[in-house]
């Protein structure tokens, strides 16, 4: 299910409309399925959520602080505001206001974005679609639930 929905909506949807639209670049994910670790999957699972998140949120939160703000501070509230997006979306998608996905982004999610440094690579990425599973079967099980 979880390959089935990536494909149609990151592939198959977004291509159709770059084609109608003449867009060029349509480049909307990397391989992010062989990823290390949930920094690296977040950054290429969605490139263009992606590019617009750290132009218009992590720069501007440099920029307009004068650099008073660490890089690890813009990465965190980058990441509590796209959860906050991504919480909206649902609610409004979903018809009821349900904060599992707002719970999973900012707990598991900002803990595992930096501490998965310390394995090998084979073990890195078996730990990492391990957790992909688990999350993805909690937040489906949840909602489906609550529905």
């Amino acid at each position: 299910m979880y390959f089935l929905l990536f494909w149609v909506l990151l592939h198959c949807w977004f291509n159709m409309w770059g084609e109608l639209m003449k867009f060029e670049d349509c480049m909307f994910y990397e391989d992010w399925w062989n990823s290390l670790e949930f920094g690296t999957y977040y950054r290429k699972w969605n490139t263009v959520v992606h590019e617009w998140l750290f132009h218009y949120v992590y720069t501007d939160l440099q920029r307009f602080s004068f650099n008073t703000f660490t890089k690890n501070f813009c990465q965190i509230a980058t990441f509590l505001i796209s959860a906050f997006i991504h919480e909206i979306i649902v609610t409004y998608a979903l018809g009821f206001f349900y904060p599992i996905l707002f719970l999973m982004f900012t707990g598991p999610g900002i803990l595992l974005i930096r501490n998965t440094h310390n394995m090998k690579n084979k073990d890195l990425n078996i730990f990492f679609w391990f957790m992909m599973f688990i999350g993805l079967g909690i937040l489906l099980f949840l909602y489906l639930q609550e529905y």
